[in-house]
This record gives C-alpha cells, structure tokens and sequence, in this order.
C-alpha cells in the first residue's frame, strides 16, 4: 500500500475525511482527475485491491474499495462517506455479525450443557460438585449473552 493510500484512509478514520491543511488539499486534489484519485492497497495470492477515493477542496468525500480476483471478477465496498451513511451500514451489518455469534455462543453452551447432563446420568462424571459447578458457569454464561442481546 503506497503512502498516499494510508494517509487518506487515516484522515478518513481519524480526521472525519477533512484535510489538516492548505497544503495537504492542494496536494491530493492535483493528485486527483476530476476529483478522483484511485490509489493501489495490494495483492494477496493474485488477488489485488485498491481504494478510490472522491475529494474536494476541504477532504475526502467517499472511499470506496475495489477488489479483484485472479479471474477478473470485481467487488466494490464502500468503505466511508463524508454523511457518515456508509459508517453506519457498516456499524449495523457489524453489529449483526455479533448477533449472530452470540447466538452461536448460546447455542453451543446449551448442548455443552445438555451432554454434560447425559454423562452425568450414565454415570461417567467423575465428581457431583464439578458437574454442577460447571452447568453453573456455563447456565450463568448463557445469561450473560442473553442481557447482550
């Protein structure tokens, strides 16, 4: 990734899109064709990426990341808007991921718990108290994603 593709991002991430000065401004806006600049990210296994990025005289207004496989095939991501819709989109598709992990958490503490129960009746659990210290733990855990949701 050239030095140019990380400073913007990093004034995307840090700085809300804006430029810290004049000079900075003039500087990628002659970087940039009809305020367009389209900067390499890199290459993994063929597979290669870059930003574009749309700017104006105050900073960047959009960022969008453009993917491509070793077949040609092309995916393009917005990655940040000045509006912040694009971070938001984001933050929402984020935060269903974790939904779904924590549901995934859940649901795998409840069979720990249910086998746990069945070697416990076929006799094959060593010791009473570890039994229920862990149904314990693991019933408590369960609760503790449940209030995350």
């Amino acid at each position: 990734m050239s030095d140019f593709t990380t400073s913007l991002l990093a004034l995307a991430k840090n700085n809300g899109g804006n430029f810290k000065s004049e000079k900075q401004a003039a500087m990628f806006n002659s970087m940039a064709s009809n305020g367009v600049l389209v900067l390499t990210g890199g290459s993994v296994y063929g597979n290669t990426w870059s930003y574009e990025f749309v700017v104006d005289a105050t900073g960047i207004v959009s960022v969008t990341k453009l993917s491509y496989t070793k077949a040609g095939v092309a995916s393009i991501e917005p990655m940040f808007s000045r509006d912040g819709s694009v971070q938001a989109a984001r933050a929402t598709a984020q935060d269903d991921k974790n939904i779904k992990r924590i549901k995934r958490e859940i649901k795998g503490l409840e069979k720990l718990i249910k086998q746990r129960q069945a070697e416990y009746d076929a006799g094959q659990y060593p010791d009473t108290d570890m039994f229920n210290q862990s149904q314990k733990e693991d019933r408590e855990q369960i609760e503790a994603y449940k209030s995350m949701l």
